[in-house]
Order: C-alpha cells, then structure tokens, then sequence
C-alpha cells in the first residue's frame, strides 16, 4: 500500500505564461492498495468533482498508469484507488495536471523513479503544456522549457509569501481559455511579457518583493480572458496594505493574489468585486508547498 500527494497549482505569475508555476498546499490524495482477487482495477471518490469524474478506466489517473505501464512493458496489478480531491476542477489550479502527475507516481511506485525527461514525455502525451505538470511534480516555484524532452527549474519560494487564491464558483474550460488569444504578438509586447517575467524571477531571488506587482503585469493573456472572467480587470488592479500584486491563476476563473499579510481584507476585497458581477466565489489562504508530488509506503 502507498499513497501519493499531488499539490494544487497555479500558472503563468502573470508574464511567465506557459513557464512559471507555483505548487500550492491544497492536494490530491490517492491511496493505493493492489488487490489480485480483484477483476478490475476500483476507484472511490470523495471531494472535488464525487459527482463528475469517473471511477472506471476513463478516470485520468488511471488513464495515465495504464498508459505508462504500457509504454514501460509492464502489468499493472489490480488496484484499488481511494482518491480524496481538493482540487477544483476547471479552475486554473492545476487539477488535470495533478491526475496526470498522480497516474505517472502509481507506475514510479511499483517500480521506480522515472527521470524529469521520461517523467515530462509520459506527461507529455496528456498535458503540452509543462508550466503546472513541473510545479506538480517538484514544488515550489518552477521554470518549465516544454520544448525537446521538456526541462524544469524548480526554486525556493520564500515562506513570507502566501497565497490567497479566489475561486469562483463556474468552471472555465481551458481550451476555450486558449481560443480567445491570439495567434502572434507585436514585439512591443514581447518585450514587455519578457522584461516583467525575468523581473518576477529576480525580484523572488533578489527577496526585493516590492517589484512583485509590476512583475505581474502581461500582454499576452490576461486581458483577453478579461470577458471570461468578469471581474479579472478590476482584481489585477487593486492596491492594499500587505498585498504583493494579483494574477489571473491559470486560465482561469481562480485569481491568485499574494501577499505579506492583511490576508483577510484583501480576501473580503476579491469577493467584493466579483459579487458585483453577482458571482458568489470563496477564498482560500495556502502556503506554497516546496517539495511537490510525494510518494508514501506503507507496510501491513
């Protein structure tokens, strides 16, 4: 028996658009038995998405372990899975990317920790994108390349900084998050995501935390997902004591807002704006989980 925990995440931090993530302290949770007397593999729910997600082979995370299983010529032994999701679905925290993470551990478990090159193009063939599969997997505040093999940069993430994430209470689908941008960018506004992700970057390093809001600002996304988010426009734009800068989380419709302190009136502030556009969401303060996908044995 083992069990597997996989962080929420939160993507893009603004500028860095398919290559910053940040690990959150919300997880999926699956316990794993393997069960010979079993004819096929079982899944029980509880949390996020009981009423939604399947408990057959078309649940993701047992997708993913048959997938890599097969790819790696082995047999997967029956399993049971008791999954416990904190993860919202459709939010831009990173759910499919903890499914995925969590389906490529169970194989890693039974038989042995894959590379970050093998790990990426298992994930690869579920998720392109590797900004929240990276962060899933080693934590912290990561830098992922998804080209090649696909590479990830994991770094420390100062404790100081929390994260209040907003949740609305729609889903928004990812693809057709990705629909409403455009398919090329003005070098103006190149220059623009580039010089604020490399001061994101420096600014966490450097702990010079007061660049943090104009690091946030971007050209590439945000504001074109502004009409599916109501409310976004206002959010990325508020000013209070102990808040750092605010960010659309993903593709949205979380927010993501970090911040030193005052965490409450920045919260009532979020909610504030969002149930002007009579959208009711709740918030969620997290520390930022430095170590990502952990695997846990136990022995009856």
């Amino acid at each position: 028996m083992f069990q597997i925990k996989v962080p929420a995440t939160s993507a893009n931090l603004g500028a860095g658009f398919d290559c910053f993530g940040l690990a959150l302290k919300l997880y999926l949770t699956v316990r794993v038995k393997t069960n010979l007397d079993q004819i096929h593999h079982k899944i029980e729910l509880s949390g996020q998405g009981v009423e939604s997600l399947p408990t057959d082979e078309n649940n993701l995370i047992l997708k993913v372990a048959n997938f890599v299983a097969q790819k790696e010529n082995i047999i997967l032994p029956k399993l049971y899975l008791e999954v416990e999701n904190h993860l919202p679905l459709a939010r831009g925290l990173g759910s499919s990317a903890g499914a995925i993470t969590a389906g490529i551990a169970i194989v890693e478990a039974l038989e042995k920790e894959f590379s970050s090159e093998k790990f990426f193009s298992y994930a690869r063939h579920f998720e392109n994108h590797l900004d929240n599969i990276a962060a899933a997997r080693y934590g912290a505040f990561t830098i992922a390349v998804s080209d090649k093999e696909g590479l990830a940069i994991k770094q420390k993430w100062p404790e100081k900084i929390k994260a209040l994430v907003l949740i609305p209470d729609f889903q928004l689908d990812t693809q057709k998050a990705r629909g409403v941008l455009p398919t090329s960018y003005s070098r103006s506004d190149a220059i623009f995501n580039l010089q604020h992700a490399l001061l994101f970057q420096a600014s966490i390093m450097q702990e010079n935390y007061s660049l943090i809001g104009q690091a946030l600002e971007d050209r590439w996304h945000q504001n074109f997902r502004a009409p599916l988010v109501p409310g976004l426009q206002e959010a990325l734009t508020i000013k209070m004591p102990g808040l750092l800068g605010v960010a659309l989380s993903g593709s949205g419709p979380a927010i993501l807002a970090l911040a030193l302190e005052n965490f409450s009136a920045i919260a009532e502030k979020l909610k504030q704006i969002f149930a002007k556009q009579n959208i009711k969401a709740e918030t969620k303060l997290l520390e930022i989980d430095q170590q990502g996908r952990a695997i846990e044995f136990f022995y009856e």
